[in-house]
């Protein structure tokens, strides 16, 4: 057998197994510490002490200061460095030995085989985790303190004091607000919205004992305050009072029963009058009284005792409120005087009265200074007492827009008993009973007189039952665009109505200037197209609800055109109808019972011309009880006639304004103020009261008119 071969060579080495992965990157470094607060802010200086409270009073302590602001916090700390990379992974293995090769024939020794490849290196290692946030910075400095708050003096609503500085902050209990000054008056902190008027109102009492008073203040405690919530005998610390008589020297401050009269048992009509105007006026009040017992109306003559000692009354007053730092105002004049005069008629002591009125209205410079005259008693030991009726009477025939007469025969009851000094007295003086509420009607009607509710309007009139004005403060005028759809009755239920957008008149803002110097608005009819109507006028069905007189009242200014209205009639005969045409500037009026038949009672009544832009009043009457017809011009009669075979027992039916019909028909260009309708008739007194009223509102002039340049009164 031969021999063996040769062992075969070794096989070569395996591949070197790849690198094993590098190691995950080392986690980042923490963050670094925040950083340290910022130091505190430094306290703020204290604010300056607040001034002295007024009459010697500590002001209350000043509101502290707000705190400082917070000192901002330092910047966060720098974040840590990322953490090292991990360190590459080892070298993977060797790779497993090649297995031997399979034994043969013995030849040569076999080729050493090749190295094997070495690994791929590992992956790299994760990064290492961000390292911890730095701690916070140290807090910053405290801000400086703010300054302390200038001391302010806290008031009640009713005691807020007047003659301020400009800008002068105080608090007002009741309303838990602070509130500042200007101008007289105090207007809340935070809206600048107006709080109270502190001008002081003052009213002036005058005459003889009676206003002095007999009046016993022990009484005063059985009557309230108007509020409610105390008596009369309590001091009014909202009311300073001046008072001085013939005998005794001044007294100034506030109104203390006992203090307003000779002797600290009296009182006259001032405790009620103030306390009355103290709460319905709210400003602050002063009273200023001076009298003279026995006194007769020529002591008060300009020179004389009773003048002098008044007006020196009146000054010592103004130079009280003027060192005091308070505005004030004139606001009315109270007297109360008569008993001891005598030998004139009433117009002579009319003359006489007026006289010291005209002086004081023009001593405290009020031209239309409020009056109230309080009239003598009307009881004596022999009954009526002529003397006291001529001075009513004087005082009735001074009544006006604002002159007031008090009448006071209703506070007797024959005997005097509990009112006036009775049996064993002198059935002059009046007492508590009778001064408290002669007092506050007198107050009540100077009140009213201040407010202009004493003014008469057509609502004093209850026969006027149409009536429109241009006040549009409650949503009377309807309006789209401006133009008016509706015009709206203040007395009923009748309104003049326009549908037609291409007919509807303008509302124009301004148009009038009433002797009030209040600017009123118009209904602008600014087309010979523009019109408006209504029915049933005068508030009668058509041929249900007959009249026989009626009144047509109009205010206004007239640019040019041909009809400024036209009003239709339903009679017992035929359809009656009665216009205002203007024939291109001529004013006229007609009347008639048809177009065509030519049957007219009043035809073609006119001439003369409409002045253009001239506010008037126009005025026509059927007085059907004596078949008469009326037209005026500002209270003037422009024609007046007859009505041949007027049938009576007529009902209206459509008014028309601005044109000869609704559809625009021969139209006028003119402004219309208010428009009034009267059912039945009306006598002279009741005419010139409507008269007076649109000329006072529109500021026309009525020469020789009983209200030429005055309002009349309820």
């Amino acid at each position: 057998m031969g021999a063996d071969g040769a062992d075969g060579a070794d096989g070569a080495n395996g591949v070197d197994g790849a690198d094993g992965a590098n190691g995950a990157d080392g986690a980042d470094g923490a963050n670094g510490a925040d950083g340290a607060d910022g130091a505190d802010g430094v306290d703020g200086a204290d604010g300056i002490d607040g001034v002295d409270g007024a009459d010697g009073a500590d002001g209350a302590d000043g509101v502290d200061g707000a705190d400082g602001i917070d000192g901002v916090d330092g910047n966060d700390g720098i974040d840590g460095t990322n953490g090292v990379d991990g360190a590459d992974g080892a070298d993977g293995a060797d790779g497993v030995d090649g297995a031997d090769g399979i034994d043969g024939v013995d030849g040569n020794d076999g080729i050493d085989g090749t190295n094997g490849v070495d690994g791929a290196d590992g992956a790299d290692g994760a990064d290492g985790a961000d390292g911890a946030d730095g701690a916070d910075g140290a807090d910053g400095a405290d801000g400086a303190d703010g300054a302390d708050g200038s001391t302010i003096t806290s008031y009640s609503t009713s005691n807020l004091p007047g003659g301020l500085p400009n800008g002068t902050i105080a608090f007002d209990e009741d309303i838990g607000q602070p509130i500042y000054f200007k101008n007289n008056a105090w207007y809340t902190l935070s809206n600048n919205e107006f709080h109270k008027d502190i001008t002081v109102e003052i009213y002036i009492f005058g005459g003889q004992s009676n206003m002095g008073g007999h009046g016993q203040v022990s009484l005063l405690g059985d009557y309230n305050q108007e509020d409610g919530e105390g008596t009369l005998d309590e001091v009014q610390s909202n009311t300073i009072f001046s008072y001085t008589s013939y005998f005794n020297g001044l007294y100034q401050g506030k109104l203390t029963p006992g203090k307003t009269s000779d002797g600290s048992d009296k009182h006259s009509v001032e405790i009620s009058f103030m306390d009355y105007m103290r709460y319905k006026r709210q400003p602050i009040q002063a009273g200023v009284k001076h009298y003279i017992d026995g006194s007769a109306i020529d002591s008060w003559d300009d020179g004389n005792d009773g003048w002098l000692n008044l007006v020196a009354a009146i000054d010592e007053l103004k130079t009280y409120l003027e060192n005091n730092g308070h505005p004030y105002t004139f606001k009315g004049f109270i007297w109360f005087q008569g008993e001891s005069d005598g030998g004139r008629t009433a117009a002579e002591h009319k003359v006489k009265v007026q006289s010291l009125i005209d002086r004081v209205r023009d001593y405290v410079d009020t031209p239309e200074l409020p009056v109230a005259l309080i009239g003598v008693q009307l009881i004596s030991t022999t009954g009526v007492n002529a003397r006291d009726t001529t001075i009513n009477e004087a005082y009735r025939q001074l009544e006006s827009n604002f002159i007031t007469y008090i009448q006071t025969d209703t506070y007797t009851d024959g005997n005097g008993n509990n009112m006036i000094l009775g049996p064993g007295g002198n059935y002059i003086h009046w007492l508590t009973p009778a001064l408290i509420p002669i007092g506050r009607n007198s107050a009540v009607e100077i009140y009213n007189i201040l407010e202009g509710l004493n003014n008469w309007t057509p609502d004093n009139n209850s026969k006027i039952v149409s009536w429109f004005d241009t006040d549009d403060s409650d949503n009377k005028i309807v309006k789209s665009d401006n133009k008016i759809t509706e015009w709206k009755n203040r007395k009923s239920l009748g309104d003049f109505e326009q549908s037609n957008v291409s007919f509807q008149p303008t509302f124009s803002v301004g148009d009038f200037t009433g002797l009030d110097l209040i600017s009123r608005a118009s209904i602008h009819f600014d087309t010979a197209a523009t019109c408006m109507q209504v029915n049933d006028f005068f508030q009668a069905s058509t041929n249900t609800d007959t009249i026989e007189s009626c009144s047509f009242f109009f205010v206004f200014n007239m640019a040019g055109g041909n009809f400024l209205w036209q009003h239709g009639l339903f009679g017992g005969r035929t359809n009656i109808y009665v216009q205002m045409p203007t024939w291109d500037g001529g004013y006229a009026t007609k009347m008639g019972t048809g177009w065509n038949n030519g049957d007219h009672f009043v035809s073609g009544l006119g001439g003369g011309n409409i002045p253009v832009n001239t506010t008037l009043i126009c005025h026509w009457e059927i007085d059907g009880l004596n078949d008469e017809f009326t037209f005026r011009i500002n209270g003037q009669i422009k024609h007046q006639t007859g009505i041949n075979n007027f049938t009576n027992d007529f009902a209206p039916s459509s008014v028309v304004l601005g044109a000869m019909s609704n559809i625009g028909q021969n139209g006028s260009i003119v402004k219309v103020g208010d428009v009034l309708g009267v059912k039945g008739s009306i006598n002279n007194d009741e005419r010139e009261q409507i008269e007076g009223y649109l000329a006072y509102k529109y500021g026309i002039t009525l020469t020789g008119h009983t209200y030429e340049n005055t309002y009349p009164i309820a």
